[in-house]
């Protein structure tokens, strides 16, 4: 896990809880700082909670030692959510790929004025070579704040790009906002915006629910995807005794990931599903991955028709055995042909000669698969 980002400190790490899922647990000031941070739904569509978000105490292993000394006097609490974006929606409003919130509590006000003191090394702390950005005149915002420019904050895998950092106070709660990844002045004109966006939630603060930062249909939403997507809806109820699945995570590239050729992978808890165009197909069908089991003497191949389409059903055995076992298969998975794309059920994503192989679920049976087959739909294009 690459460690948490650093907006108000050097090391925001004795933190409670790491993930978006983590501040669940926070209590205290944690909390009161979760209410008052940006929320995903203040930015535009394509936007997703970046793994280096968390809430919980700040550490002081590593700070400055200024920074330390504050940490050590205040015990301040506080939330950082990283904003990464996927894809930018068609108009003129564009927000950088890269925004990070965060909202600090201390337990006195004076002990925010202190904090908003160090912003020059909070800010530096930040960069990827820990250079002193430069200070700029801040827009009104609290009851005091501070602006900061770098072109040393990595963006997007890259190392560096350009960055503005803002630092503001209200009473005890010591806010900042970064914005990079755009030309200056446009991450300064994103950033102003944003920022009075965050101001009304300290103003105003509300708890930053779950569904509130649901991002997991965020990939499927991008409108340069060149493939459609299948999928089982949101939540899947096959009913006959079957259990409900609900979509947990969802990815989507036209470049590929894991297995060779695989364009997208959508995870119902019970039961995954894997797409590839026809042409990244053979890709597949050509790997030592794609040919397992499938091209093994004792699978079973059951056909199956589909409204838009056609599908086969596999039941095979972890091993290619030379004489059939007299047990019925205990792996199961199917591959559907739907028009350009073709989508695999719970088909094995390594090699069973490897370190792993396929997993058991409650679909994986003939039945279970054709009950998969049968509720895929073609997913909705989003209206942007």
């Amino acid at each position: 896990m690459r460690p948490p980002p650093r907006l108000l400190l050097p090391l925001l790490l004795a933190l409670a809880a790491l993930g978006t899922g983590g501040s669940a647990a926070a209590a205290g000031l944690t909390a009161e700082a979760e209410q008052r941070v940006l929320r995903l739904h203040d930015l535009p569509p394509g936007f997703q909670v970046g793994d280096d978000s968390g809430c919980g105490q700040l550490g002081i292993e590593g700070a400055d030692p200024r920074a330390a000394s504050w940490v050590f006097a205040n015990r301040p609490e506080g939330c950082v959510y990283q904003y990464e974006r996927v894809f930018a929606p068609p108009g003129p409003e564009v927000v950088p790929p890269l925004v990070e919130s965060e909202a600090i509590l201390t337990a006195t006000e004076a002990g925010a004025v202190e904090g908003l003191a160090l912003a020059p090394i909070l800010a530096s702390s930040r960069t990827g070579r820990h250079s002193v950005p430069s200070e700029g005149p801040a827009p009104p915002i609290g009851q005091e704040a501070r602006l900061f420019h770098s072109s040393d904050v990595g963006v997007q895998g890259r190392a560096s790009g350009n960055a503005t950092f803002l630092f503001w106070r209200q009473g005890r709660v010591l806010s900042s906002l970064l914005v990079a990844g755009g030309a200056p002045t446009v991450n300064d004109a994103v950033l102003a915006r944003l920022a009075r966006l965050q101001q009304a939630h300290v103003e105003a603060p509300s708890p930053y629910t779950a569904a509130e930062r649901d991002d997991t249909e965020v990939q499927l939403d991008n409108p340069r995807l060149r493939f459609p997507i299948h999928w089982l809806g949101r939540s899947f109820r096959p009913g006959h005794g079957m259990p409900a699945a609900k979509l947990e995570y969802a990815y989507a590239s036209n470049a590929g990931i894991g297995p060779p050729g695989d364009k997208a992978r959508l995870e119902y808890g019970q039961v995954a599903l894997d797409t590839w165009t026809r042409q990244s197909w053979r890709r597949y069908t050509a790997s030592e991955l794609g040919r397992q089991i499938t091209t093994w003497a004792c699978t079973r191949q059951f056909p199956v028709k589909l409204g838009g389409g056609r599908a086969v059903v596999f039941g095979g055995y972890a091993k290619g055995y030379r004489r059939c076992p007299s047990r019925g298969p205990n792996i199961w998975f199917a591959h559907a042909f739907l028009g350009s794309t073709v989508v695999a059920v719970d088909a094995p994503v390594c090699l069973i000669s490897g370190f792993c192989g396929p997993e058991s679920g409650p679909y994986s049976s003939l039945r279970g698969m054709k009950a998969v087959l049968r509720g895929l739909v073609l997913r909705p294009k989003p209206l942007f």
